[in-house]
């Protein structure tokens, strides 16, 4: 299960969120078939597609 919380600036994390994800980053990555490793190809093509997107939301601001 994934829980999405977004966190503002001037939010911080409870104590409760804090372990959660100490405990989360501990957990293995369990790949499968809706899930399979990501070749070094591709995640070379999405560093660049987030780097883009990156450069371009900077530009607007």
């Amino acid at each position: 299960m994934m829980v999405e919380k977004t966190l503002y600036p001037w939010e911080r994390p409870t104590q409760e969120q804090i372990e959660e994800i100490r405990r989360a980053a501990d957990m293995p990555v369990v790949y499968d078939e809706d899930c399979p490793p990501i070749s070094k190809t591709m995640g070379e093509k999405i560093r660049k597609a987030v780097q883009e997107r990156n450069r371009k939301l900077r530009e607007k601001a």
